[in-house]
């Protein structure tokens, strides 16, 4: 049992380690641009930072939330941060599910996905429907074939997660049934139990999920403001439309940031206004949401390491 303990710790340590190696060599460039520039001692970043720990522990109140207090705050913002650490290598979400579950006791796993699985949906429905709303403002003034295809694959995904948000909560009770029978026959025997979550409870998820939505769009307008001082709708409507495109792109959070930077460039082209600065915004956008959380993550899942792969031994 020490052997695993001590694999598991070295993993998790190889893995932080990992991040923070390319978190650092990626960002050398930019922290000597923005270090140069005199932005690192400015106002706004600072505003951005303080509202980043707004933004995952509004995260972590949707799982407190719908886990009726099963999992408090402090164990919902700890398995937020577990989660990003996951999501640096891992697309789709699947690393957010498997980051929050994996250290927890076998009841609270199967809650934590669950309710993992939910918020990543309507957080999906929110930042699709946005952009797709400032995305056809954009279209009114610009024509071109590329947009017309993001607007084409964002309407389709959209339409996947309603319909498959619709189909889990229509057919959850046997769905969950299915699922409680395969994974008692190949895994355990003990009963498990999943919840259901009413109608109140999801109108609920939403409106959180659209007050972060809020807040991290605000941390990026604060940023494009602190590069290109642009008009507040404006950058409002772009950083909406970036936020639609990583919707549905699903990338692993250690690209987050060239990507974004790659299409703050294109739609800053679009608008025909400069996109020097492109690189220079992603990377500290993703310094403060993602770099920071995923190291506290990694941090975690190493402590915790030996405590919960102890408990799942036991039991």
């Amino acid at each position: 049992m020490k052997k695993y303990q001590h694999l598991i710790k070295y993993l998790y340590f190889g893995l932080g380690a990992a991040s923070l190696g390319w978190i650092i060599v990626g960002s050398v460039d930019f922290f000597t641009q923005i270090y140069s520039s005199g932005k690192l001692w400015r106002f706004e970043l600072y505003v951005c930072l303080f509202l980043m720990p707004l933004n995952w522990s509004l995260e972590a109140i949707k799982i407190q939330f719908l886990s009726k207090n099963k999992i408090g705050f402090g164990e919902s913002i700890t398995a937020v941060c577990k989660g990003m650490s996951f999501s640096f290598f891992i697309p789709f979400g699947l690393g957010t599910i498997v980051g929050r579950s994996v250290q927890q006791n076998r009841d609270k796993a199967l809650l934590m996905a669950q309710i993992s699985l939910l918020s990543s949906f309507v957080q999906s429905v929110v930042s699709i429907s946005f952009g797709l709303y400032f995305l056809q403002s954009l279209m009114m003034d610009i024509q071109d074939t590329r947009l017309q295809n993001v607007r084409i694959m964002a309407i389709v995904s959209l339409l996947v997660l309603l319909l498959l948000f619709g189909l889990m909560l229509k057919y959850f009770p046997k769905l969950s049934q299915w699922m409680k029978n395969k994974v008692e026959t190949y895994w355990m025997k003990q009963s498990l139990k999943f919840n259901e979550f009413s109608t109140v409870e999801i109108l609920i998820l939403f409106g959180i999920s659209i007050i972060r939505y809020t807040v991290y769009v605000f941390q990026f307008v604060i940023l494009l403001y602190l590069f290109e001082k642009l008009d507040i709708s404006l950058m409002i409507s772009v950083v909406c439309i970036i936020y639609l495109l990583q919707s549905i792109l699903y990338l692993p959070s250690s690209i987050n940031a060239l990507a974004r930077g790659g299409i703050l460039a294109l739609i800053l082209f679009y608008f025909s206004l400069p996109k020097d600065n492109a690189m220079g915004i992603s990377w500290t956008l993703f310094w403060i949401n993602i770099a920071i959380p995923t190291i506290i993550g990694f941090y975690y899942l190493i402590r915790d390491s030996s405590y919960f792969l102890n408990l799942k031994i036991k039991t």
